[in-house]
C-alpha cells in the first residue's frame, strides 16, 4: 500500500502555549495531523527562566537547537546547549531543562508525540 507524501508548514500549524506561556510548541508532523506512524516533528520556543524536569516514558526524543542557550542535566551531568547542539534522549530518561536565554529548537519524537 502506497502512502501519501504530505507537506506541512510552520505557518499553517497552530501553536500551543504550555507551562504558563513559557513554552510555545508547534507540532508540525504528528500521527493525528499527518498520519505519521513512526515519528513526529515539532518547532519549540522556550522563554528564558523556564526550569523544568522532563521525562517521556514512551518516546525517544531528538532536540536540535537553532538559537538561544540552555542547561540540560541528567544523571549528575550538566551540559550547556546552544545553536548547533543536538541532544538524543532515549525513552524513559529523566532530564532537567533550564533556559538561560530564549531558545528555539526543533524536536523529533519516536513514536509520534501529539
Amino acid at each position: 500500500m502506497k502512502k501519501k507524501i504530505r507537506l506541512e508548514t510552520l505557518e499553517n500549524t497552530e501553536s500551543k502555549k504550555l507551562y504558563d506561556n513559557f513554552v510555545i510548541s508547534t507540532r508540525i508532523i504528528t500521527n493525528v495531523r499527518s498520519k505519521s506512524e513512526r515519528m513526529s516533528f515539532h518547532h519549540v520556543v522556550i522563554k528564558a527562566g523556564w526550569d523544568h524536569l522532563i521525562s517521556y516514558e514512551e518516546n525517544d526524543e531528538i532536540i536540535y537547537f537553532l538559537s538561544g542557550k540552555a542547561i540540560i542535566s541528567w544523571d549528575g551531568n550538566e551540559h550547556e546547549v546552544r545553536a548547533g547542539s543536538c541532544v538524543y534522549i532515549p525513552a524513559g530518561s529523566e532530564y532537567r531543562y533550564e533556559a538561560k536565554e530564549d531558545a528555539e529548537m526543533v524536536c523529533a519524537f519516536s513514536p509520534p508525540a501529539e
